[in-house]
Order: structure tokens, then sequence, then C-alpha cells
């Protein structure tokens, strides 16, 4: 995998923001409003190919890929800054890897939990990798995700979200990868739901 730096990335910060203030907002299956991003025409724009990426921000970031694969990315813990720049080249090079036609995130949180502040910087620094990379994104609520695969949201317990996606034919472990899998999969319902294609 690529591990290099854009180029001018610096004076590209402000295209970079004002990309990812650019949304329209497009009703789900269940009503509710997703916020979907064009990609963007950053040094990278022009990978995107026939899959679709999910992740799950935070310290562990599950993702979920939809031919099937899933995992765990762990941050480093110590130095916010080295934790972000290590989390940005890796999700680049997912992104420049695997070559997804569509990103999908899990909005941040910013009630009581723990590290609130560093999973929402990376889902801001998420859409801007990709964008920078030219991948289109959708980014959607944990609480309407699981309304949506579970039937409440508020309440879940990790063990109902993990089988949840086992049920779904996915073989993971982690509570990440079942928020990943289970954002991938609302995703892709909701698309077909709306006569969209699921990209």
């Amino acid at each position: 995998m690529s591990t290099r730096c854009p180029q001018g990335a610096g004076s590209q910060q402000g295209a970079l923001i004002r990309a990812s203030a650019e949304s329209l907002p497009i009703p789900g299956a269940d009503g509710s409003v997703q916020r979907a991003y064009p990609g963007g025409r950053g040094p990278d724009a022009g990978i995107s190919g026939t899959l679709i990426a999910a992740i799950d921000p935070g310290r562990s970031t599950g993702w979920a890929i939809s031919d099937g694969r899933s995992g765990l990315y762990h941050a480093t813990r110590g130095d916010d800054g080295e934790a972000l720049a290590r989390w940005w080249r890796w999700l680049r090079d997912l992104l420049i890897a695997e070559k997804p036609r569509r990103l999908v995130i899990e909005r941040a949180f910013f009630g009581r939990v723990a590290d609130a502040d560093f999973t929402g910087a990376l889902v801001r620094v998420a859409h801007g990798i990709a964008w920078s990379c030219g991948v289109p994104r959708s980014e959607y609520a944990a609480n309407t995700v699981r309304k949506s695969m579970l039937g409440k949201g508020a309440g879940s317990t990790d063990f109902e979200r993990v089988a949840a996606a086992r049920a779904l034919g996915w073989n993971i472990g982690s509570d990440h990868c079942a928020d990943a899998v289970l954002l991938l999969e609302h995703h892709m319902r909701a698309a077909a739901a709306v006569g969209r294609e699921a990209a």
C-alpha cells in the first residue's frame, strides 16, 4: 500500500473543509435523513471501483467492505497528533488499496462518551481523506442504524449488535466490527429502498 502524503496538502486545507460542509440531505428508508457528500478532485481522485466500505471511527475503528471482509484498526494512545496522523495514513491506504465507490461513515456522538472529541476529529478526517481520493461518502447516526437493523436505537447491547451482524452472514467477533457491518447493511438497504443504486 502507498504511504506517501498528498502533495500540496496544506494549500488544500480550505478546499477540504468546504467540501466537508457541502452536503445533500437524502431520505433513508425509515424517513430519517442521512448526509451524502460528492467525491472530490483531490490528488488521489479517480480511484473509485465497485466496492462499498463502511467505518465506525474511534480508538478501535471497525471497518467492513461489501465483499464480506471486515476488521479493526486500533489507534495509538498517548499523543493524539500521532494517533490522528497514523489513522489518516491507515484510512488513506485502505481507500487506495480497496478502491471503494463509496465510504459510509458513522456520525460522531458528542454525548457522555469517552474520547468523543477524538472520534469527532476522526470523522472529519475521514471526510477529508475520502474527498481527496475522489470517493463519495455518506454519514449516518448510530441510533438511526440500530433502529433500522435491530428495531431499537438507544439501549442496544454489544452482544445484540454482534449477533445481528453474524445473523447476516458476517464472521465477526468485535462490537466495533459489528457496528461497521450494520452501518454498511443499513446504507445498502436504505439506498435500495429509495430506488437508488447502493453506491
